[in-house]
């Protein structure tokens, strides 16, 4: 799912993609999951940011199971674990 859905823009590491920055205009901070302010965040909110969207990140309310939201986070988790 991860691949699929998130890593064109997060990157296949989750530390965000540099092309998809520069063409988002986004700081390469705001697509990094694995960084501090992100992985501080509670699942809740990283739930809430994944179903509503948030700034240029898209809605995947509808789009995604409950059951994938929780393992995509439980997956950005495991790739902070590993750095």
């Amino acid at each position: 799912t991860f691949r699929a859905r998130c890593a064109s823009c997060h990157g296949k590491n989750a530390k965000g993609n540099p092309n998809m920055n520069k063409m988002l205009k986004v700081d390469l901070a705001a697509i990094n999951l694995v960084d501090k302010d992100t992985l501080a965040k509670t699942d809740a909110d990283l739930t809430a940011t994944i179903t509503k969207g948030k700034g240029k990140m898209p809605v995947f309310e509808g789009k995604l199971k409950t059951e994938e939201i929780s393992s995509l986070i439980a997956y950005i988790r495991s790739l902070a674990g590993a750095q």
